[in-house]
């Protein structure tokens, strides 16, 4: 699996829905002769290493995990878990419906992910810490009047906000910023994509129910998106390719006991209502039978279909409607 002479291509699409359906992206793949591979946010640095073999490079004290080859680089956080994915400019891959990053430009983000709602300015000044074009976000920040307001290395955060950082009176490049969604994109001076950041959504935050009239006060959950799988036209049964998925949601369940998981199933449009109902309700329960089988409690597992009715992508062509016929992971953890 880690002999990359036996890597036919690389697929490396974003596993994902569109904004308004409400789920953030969270996960790349690469995919071997026959198998399909999974890099997660949240995915220990040993389980990186061991499904992508040793780094090209590795930086930052240990904590960036450079794959140039493949067109992406792995940030760390100091549990040694994915922090952050980096998509340069070499990625082929996909965001949104596009099929690669070539010739993307802001107006095809926005138009995919939604108009800027916010613009801020800043002077821009690259730090000399700056070591590889995988540490975009390492740089000093200075308000436009040239007085320096943070020491990198900075996020930029923010929801639909845009970044503008000039230097000289001249734009050098943009931020875009979407935290409700957890990711991010770099423009240069003409608007022009040549990086992709990936990170935790602030949806993913801890949230906590209002305290009920017999003041008690609720428990605080957390609720977190685990990696999707897809099937066939007019199947439920669980693809050779997603089995190592499923293994990795096996094992991050039973690493958290005290977690609930909901997996809801979906169809394309093809069929009737009626038909697509059963067939996405036959889906969620193919996955909730594997992971019952695998030892997970089913008193933890609540399965629900949901037709065709909440498509993540355009129905109209042949990869959208195979993105569309899936099954999603939600779990929720107390803290």
């Amino acid at each position: 699996m880690n002999n990359y002479k036996t890597l036919i291509t690389v697929l490396a699409f974003l596993i994902m829905a569109l904004p308004v359906k409400g789920f953030a992206i969270s996960t790349i793949s690469v995919q071997f002769q026959d198998t399909l591979i999974l890099v997660s946010l949240d995915m220990p640095r040993k389980t990186v290493i061991e499904t992508l073999g040793t780094p090209d490079i590795i930086k930052s004290e240990g904590m960036c995990l450079q794959y140039e080859h493949l067109g992406f680089s792995i940030f760390l956080n100091k549990d040694e878990r994915v922090e952050q994915i980096y998509l340069a400019r070499n990625f082929e891959g996909r965001v949104g419906t596009r099929p690669n990053a070539s010739g993307i430009n802001l107006s095809d983000i926005e138009k995919e992910f939604g108009p800027h709602s916010s613009a801020v300015r800043h002077n821009y000044q690259p730090s000399p810490l700056i070591q590889s074009k995988a540490t975009t976000e390492t740089e000093n920040r200075t308000e436009p009047t040239g007085k320096q307001i943070e020491e990198f290395p900075l996020q930029y955060p923010g929801n639909k906000k845009l970044y503008q950082f000039y230097n000289a009176g001249k734009v050098m490049k943009y931020k875009y910023v979407i935290d409700d969604e957890g990711i991010a994109f770099w423009l240069d001076q003409n608007q022009k994509l040549y990086a992709t950041v990936l990170y935790a959504a602030s949806r993913n935050e801890k949230t906590r129910d209002k305290v009920p009239a017999d003041g008690k006060v609720a428990v605080a959950t957390e609720k977190i998106r685990l990696p999707m799988i897809h099937f066939d036209f007019d199947k439920h049964n669980i693809k050779k390719i997603y089995v190592p998925v499923m293994d990795q949601h096996v094992a991050y369940l039973k690493d958290r006991p005290a977690s609930t998981l909901t997996i809801d199933g979906h169809t394309d449009y093809f069929g009737s209502d009626e038909y697509n109902q059963k067939l996405s309700e036959r889906r969620a329960e193919a996955a909730r039978k594997y992971l019952v089988e695998k030892g997970i409690a089913s008193s933890r597992i609540r399965s629900v279909g949901y037709s065709e009715h909440r498509p993540m992508t355009d129905d109209k062509s042949p990869a959208g409607r195979a993105l569309n016929r899936r099954a999603e992971f939600e779990v929720s953890l107390e803290k």
